[in-house]
C-alpha cells in the first residue's frame, strides 16, 4: 500500500510541475546534445542546466539535486514532447 501511495504522490508532483510549466512562458534552450538550460522560475538571473539521460532528466536546481520533480525538467519534457510530434 505504501508503494502505491508513493506512486500516486509522485504522479501528482509530476502533473503539478507540468501544469506550472505549461502556464509559464519559460522555454528550454538547447545548449548541446541532450543538454538544455531553463531560467529559474523565481530568479531571472539564474539558469539551471538539464541533461537528458537514459534514466530521465537531471537538473542542477535545488529540487533536482535531491532527485525531486522540478518545473525545469517539466519545461524540457514539454519541449521534447512537442519535437517528437513534429
Amino acid at each position: 500500500m505504501e508503494r502505491i501511495r508513493r506512486y500516486v504522490t509522485e504522479q501528482g508532483r509530476i502533473e503539478n510541475a507540468l501544469d506550472k510549466a505549461r502556464a509559464s512562458k519559460h522555454r528550454a534552450w538547447s545548449i548541446g546534445r541532450n543538454s538544455y538550460k531553463v531560467r529559474s522560475f523565481t530568479d531571472d538571473k539564474t539558469w539551471y542546466l538539464l541533461t537528458v539521460t537514459p534514466y530521465g532528466l537531471t537538473c542542477n536546481c535545488p529540487a533536482g539535486q535531491y532527485h525531486k520533480v522540478c518545473k525545469h525538467a517539466a519545461v524540457v519534457a514539454l519541449r521534447l514532447e512537442r519535437e517528437a510530434r513534429q
